[in-house]
């Protein structure tokens, strides 16, 4: 009897494994297919809808766009033109000149020679279209990432969804590569997937500690949309519509540059911090606001680099732009920050120019910005060691 036992519990486990198996494997197919269908696309058009719910801070948004792709590997950094627009403005880069037409005041703005970064950065590449033509490759490669597929009937028509648990990673923009993030989430990508076209319908991140997600929708996808004429393409062509937009003076404070003096409150004590006042030493600053997904992926490394170097000649302050004191403490006991913040920092952010969040500034013991982004975090931590020497 206990042999039969020992052979039922060996078949059990060996039938769940192979469970296992048979869903990557099925996954794995049906990511290949899409996949294909996506690197072979030339010319792209569709309706973009992305909505933000982050419930844990009673933060929703939705937004739209309409999305239109010319492929070229060839062509420029991130080896496409586009033309996407909502219903403020078109965007559009022709592999030299990225420019935006304000629907509004009908005005337009020009920037040249953007780095792959700067492009990749756009709000309506995240979880689009072009980051699965680009990560699904990495993905399917990858058998260390978990993948379970299950059909679903939406509208008497048949999906494939194919879960996918990338663990403490989340895809980049433009899906060439993941970033590794600190925090105890653990985030779930659920890719929906007509079974007819092998196109993607919709993009589901979610977690493993809340209900927040973001949730990311394809309509009217259209794989052999009209060429767009040449004179769409080129800044020049609107001139006679749009007029050039005035330059807002911003603040750019080069590296190397005296870093402004201030004066700020503290959150809990209300006691008042300068600049001045910490003369002599490496100075770390964290600007951030509530309602921001990497401003709240970025508590963690902060919290250990004011573990690492909480000894050392270093002052490390959170600077909060303008939320009130109440949602400041309640981003700070959610998230547990085990560091300083600073208030009303609104000011001091756009002497700084700093314009988006999150953005850490290192000042050294001179009182010389010597860091001025939030890139690779290993370059930070490198900093600040270099400015403690």
């Amino acid at each position: 009897m206990k042999t039969i036992k020992y052979l039922l519990v060996i078949s059990g486990i060996l039938f769940c494994s192979s469970s296992v198996f048979s869903q990557e494997k099925n996954a794995n197919q049906i990511l290949k297919k899409v996949s294909q269908n996506l690197t072979k696309i030339n010319l792209l058009s569709y309706d973009l809808r992305r909505e933000l719910n982050y419930s844990s801070e009673d933060y929703k948004a939705i937004s739209k766009w309409t999305c239109y792709y010319s492929f070229n590997s060839d062509e420029n950094p991130i080896g496409l033109r586009f033309q996407i627009e909502n219903s403020n403005a078109t965007d559009i880069y022709n592999g030299t000149e990225f420019f935006t037409l304000n629907k509004e005041d009908k005005t337009s703005k020009l920037l040249k020679h953007l780095k792959k970064e700067e492009l990749s950065d756009k709000s309506y590449f995240y979880n689009s279209i072009l980051t699965l033509r680009n990560i699904l490759p990495t993905i399917i490669d990858d058998d260390n990432i978990k993948k379970q597929v299950s059909d679903t009937l939406i509208n008497t028509k048949t999906y494939f969804q194919v879960k996918i648990d990338l663990g403490k990673r989340m895809i980049q923009n433009i899906g060439e590569g993941f970033d590794k993030m600190e925090g105890k989430n653990k985030f779930i990508y659920t890719i929906l997937i007509d079974s007819e076209s092998y196109l993607p319908k919709e993009i589901k991140q979610t977690n493993n500690l809340n209900d927040d997600f973001v949730k990311t929708t394809f309509e009217n996808i259209n794989l052999y949309p009209k060429s767009r004429e040449e004179n769409t393409w080129f800044y020049s062509d609107y001139l006679n519509t749009f007029k050039e937009a005035e330059e807002q003076s911003k603040i750019n404070l080069p590296l190397g540059t005296e870093a402004p003096n201030w004066e700020l409150t503290l959150l809990d004590d209300k006691k008042k911090i300068s600049l001045k006042d910490l003369k002599g030493k490496v100075v770390v600053l964290d600007f951030w606001i509530k309602n921001c997904g990497n401003c709240i992926a970025n508590v963690p490394f902060i919290n250990d680099l004011h573990q690492k170097f909480k000894n050392e000649n270093l002052a490390l302050f959170g600077i909060n732009a303008y939320d009130s004191n109440d949602k400041i403490k309640e981003f700070y006991t959610k998230y547990g920050l085990n560091y300083q913040v600073l208030t009303n920092g609104e000011q001091v952010a756009k002497n700084y120019g700093v314009y988006a969040y999150p953005t850490i500034i290192i000042i050294d013991k001179n009182g010389k910005i010597i860091f001025n982004e939030n890139s690779n975090r290993s370059i930070i931590e490198q900093t600040i060691m270099n400015a403690l020497k």
